[in-house]
């Protein structure tokens, strides 16, 4: 797996009153070809799959219309 959106960098400010702000985060660019079928991602570490529970997503996850082959992976 590949992780192209990771926040929050600081994670003492998960409970902050304005986390978009200060919690900080870092997007990195996707790999040219990455969903194609000859990519090669040996290199990459095996995908956890998570349930909603696990996780305890946060505020506005349940206003997102899923599809049900979604998965929460890390």
């Amino acid at each position: 797996s590949i992780v192209v959106h990771r926040a929050p960098l600081i994670k003492d400010c998960e409970k902050d009153s304005n986390p978009y702000d200060n919690c900080q985060f870092e997007i990195t660019e996707i790999p040219t070809n990455w969903a194609s079928a000859e990519f090669n991602d040996n290199a990459w570490t095996e995908a956890t799959k998570w349930t909603e529970n696990d996780v305890g997503p946060k505020d506005g996850y349940n206003q997102i219309p899923w599809g049900t082959s979604a998965r929460l992976i890390w």
